[in-house]
């Protein structure tokens, strides 16, 4: 279904929308846009940078703060891309004797060698390294992200930006795709589309490398352009894991909150069978300098709960590199070269020119061959203590064998030599996925470890799973994706539809919400969905910022569905799927609600969990929430009596207690009296509030005050004395009947 205009009801129209541009040079701008409607997200950007997030997972648990540490699910950076050739015919460039380039030097010069650098390293003018090209990132819909009214407010219409999102075609095998191009100060012209599957919680991202002539630079008005054939030339594409960014609590006693984020390591793996896996990937390993005192790989948070909040191991796998400019088909021997740089984004050893490396240097890095050995030794990879004379000096994260730094690690694939004459392009594939143990995992063997009950070698055997699950993650993809790129002789559209259908294709989701508060109650309403076969209601009513503890379950639970099978547990459900709302009365007047919906298929599968939610924010931890109206305190309208009447045979029907019956709606204080039909006092008590809560509901266990079981018949309840939470008297009361059935 092609969802193209949204139509609210007319009073939802009448709210007054103000929509702002801001104007600037595309030069200027680095265009950057997440795509992912699931708990993997992929950023894509007109200017391919180092330091933009490039990987998010999971997303459940975006929102969450542990005392004085903010978690967010950013995995991996962009890493940018770096192209490098020999003996290139320069019109203008960077001269390679200045360190820090600032301005086209070089003009009708022939270079040993030259490289463009789209890394956004603060000593490199980024502007002149690399052009986007308008309008820099675009991100496609399937589905036009819904609107959203809460409490006669329009939100906003999804993640919808002007200028930015577009809708896509209707066969998109995706629910959104990503794509943004740059131009080169090579003439080289670099463009992005990636696609996420959010069922299989994956990305399958494809660089085309054109040699286009166009620099996207100028001279006296004149574009600088080329048409000299480029030899010898690689591209690299870089990786930097950055396990848990935003980070602020000292992760391990007697270490300094600079050290966060300097232990991740990068390490990779060309297996030389009929799989043929070509994976980059990092991990949050142990920092290892002297001012620990404890193992952090993972980072346990050892001031608050444990909880590894780095857990993830990020990954980027080769899926198709061209044998050339010619030939097309997949070379298995791609990519030439892998390189880590050492020292972290702005070390010297970082394969990039904002550092001290010459273009010659990052030319022969590129050249060396493939025969670069992996840093790490997962064989011998085992906890063998602190730092001895006689052990391996390399276990301690960065502090490697060859350089002395304590910084964070970048990976680079480094592919060719390429030889491009003007027109001609190469075609590189990547996968991006992540392996990690699950969350309540994460919690639980966090809070063992810290309190002693298990090892420092039984954890890390634990967290290294991860890599075990990156691992067939990547080979399940890839052994779908390869299978499906020839038989569709290199169709990248027809081959990701039919992964699209071997995966199961989601509904689309509603395309608007509407959220209203009631008289102590919550409706949620929804626009239907063609080819649905029920829909489900998730709710949110607490918010995690400053908790103490992380919470085992997700932010949202399910409270109801409509349609499709009765799924059980304590969910609502309506076997009928025609009614497009619900009234949630499971509310407290003094909490704040957070809804969203889906829509399920015939195969089970749901829309996105994410499109819909209006979350909380730190600075607004009310956002997008509705808080049911306040009961009248002075009526007693909605007390009544569950089961009524109580049937001691067919209570087991709905699993109903034997022997017990509630009163519901009550007040805070009151006084309850149970009267039999010839007007006997059988029984007397007090309901009283035991939390800062109204307290709503009281159960009886049907015995009198001398402790007998009452018998079968009818009998009056009495509600009176009443008193609101601070104790002020209500001058009301309430007689009602009920009938007991033995």
């Amino acid at each position: 279904m092609r969802i193209k205009i949204v139509q609210l009801p007319s009073y939802y129209l009448m709210i007054p929308i103000l929509i702002c541009g801001v104007s600037s040079p595309v030069h200027t701008q680095t265009h950057k846009l997440a795509i992912g409607t699931g708990r993997f997200q992929l950023t894509v950007a007109s200017v391919i940078t180092a330091n933009d997030v490039r990987v998010s997972y999971p997303r459940e648990y975006e929102v969450y703060q542990l005392k004085y540490r903010y978690f967010t699910p950013e995995c991996a950076d962009g890493g940018g891309i770096v192209i490098a050739a020999r003996d290139f015919q320069a019109k203008a460039l960077y001269s390679e004797e200045v360190a820090t380039p600032t301005q086209w030097t070089i003009k009708d010069t022939l270079l040993p060698y030259v490289v463009a650098d789209a890394t956004a390293c603060y000593t490199v003018d980024a502007q002149h390294t690399t052009v986007p090209i308008d309008p820099g990132a675009q991100r496609y819909w399937k589905y036009r992200p819904p609107a959203r009214v809460v409490d006669r407010v329009l939100m906003s219409v999804g993640d919808w930006v002007e200028g930015r999102d577009v809708d896509g075609p209707a066969d998109m095998p995706t629910d959104q795709m990503g794509s943004a191009s740059c131009k080169t100060s090579m003439g080289i012209t670099v463009t992005e589309r990636a696609w996420v599957f959010d069922i299989g919680e994956f990305a399958i991202v494809e660089y085309v490398f054109k040699y286009s002539g166009q620099t996207g630079s100028y001279d006296g008005g004149e574009e600088i352009t080329y048409s000299d054939p480029i030899n010898d030339c690689y591209i690299g594409v870089k990786f930097r894991p950055v396990i848990c960014g935003g980070t602020t609590e000292r992760v391990v006693p007697n270490s300094g909150g600079w050290k966060e984020g300097t232990d991740e390591w990068v390490d990779y793996v060309h297996t030389e069978d009929d799989e043929n896996l070509r994976i980059l990937y990092g991990w949050d390993g142990d920092a290892g300098d002297f001012f620990l005192v404890e193992d952090d790989e993972g980072d346990p948070l050892y001031q608050s709960s444990g909880l590894f909040s780095g857990s993830q191991y990020p990954g980027m796998a080769v899926l198709h590199a061209d044998r050339s400019t010619e030939d097309h088909t997949d070379d298995p021997l791609q990519p030439h070269r892998f390189h880590v740089s050492y020292g972290g984004t702005y070390s010297s050893n970082v394969l990039s020119m904002g550092g001290t490396l010459s273009f010659q240097d990052i030319y022969q890095l590129l050249d060396a061959g493939p025969d670069s050995p992996s840093p790490f030794d997962w064989a011998g990879w085992k906890d063998a203590g602190y730092p001895s004379d006689d052990g391996p000096f390399w276990y301690y994260g960065t502090n490697h064998a060859t350089e002395d730094k304590r910084f964070n690690q970048m990976g680079t694939l480094g592919f060719g030599p390429y030889n491009f004459d003007l027109g001609d392009s190469i075609r590189v594939i990547l996968c991006y996925a992540v392996g990690t143990i699950d969350w309540p995992m994460a919690i639980s063997l966090g809070a063992q470890y810290k309190d002693g009950t298990i090892t420092r070698g039984e954890k890390n055997e634990i967290l290294r799973s991860g890599r075990d699950s990156l691992f067939a993650r990547i080979k399940w993809v890839k052994g779908l994706f390869e299978d499906r790129l020839e038989s569709n002789l290199g169709d990248m559209q027809l081959t990701l539809q039919d992964m699209s259908s071997e995966l199961g294709v989601a509904p689309a989701w509603p395309d608007s919400l509407i959220i209203e508060p009631l008289q102590g109650r919550c409706r949620v309403r929804w626009f239907p969905v063609e080819d649905a076969v029920a829909y489900r209601v998730y709710r949110r009513s607490r918010i995690d910022f400053d908790a103490m503890e992380p919470r085992m379950e997700p932010a949202y639970v399910p409270v109801y569905q409509c349609g499709g099978d009765d799924p059980g547990g304590t969910m609502e459900w309506s076997p009928s799927i025609d009614s497009t709302a619900w009234v949630d009365r499971d509310v407290y007047e003094v909490f704040n609600y957070w809804y969203y919906v889906t829509a399920v298929g015939s195969d089970g599968t749901e829309s996105s969990h994410f499109i819909g939610r209006t979350n909380p924010k730190p600075q607004d931890n009310t956002f997008g929430s509705v808080r049911p109206f306040d009961r009248e305190r002075y009526s007693l309208e909605e007390v009544h009596v569950l089961p009524n009447p109580y049937n001691a045979r067919s209570r087991k029907l709905y699993d109903w207690p034997e022997n017990v019956l509630r009163f519901v709606g009550l007040p805070a204080n009151c006084r309850i009296r149970i009267f039999s039909q010839n007007g006997v006092l059988i029984f007397k008590d007090y309901h009283k509030t035991k939390t800062d809560l109204p307290e709503s509901s009281y159960d009886w266990e049907m015995r009198s005050a001398t402790d007998q079981t009452v018998a079968s018949g009818l009998y009056v309840y009495v509600i009176d004395q009443c008193k609101d939470l601070n104790g002020n008297e209500l001058d009301v009361s309430k007689i009602g009947k009920f009938v007991v059935i033995k």
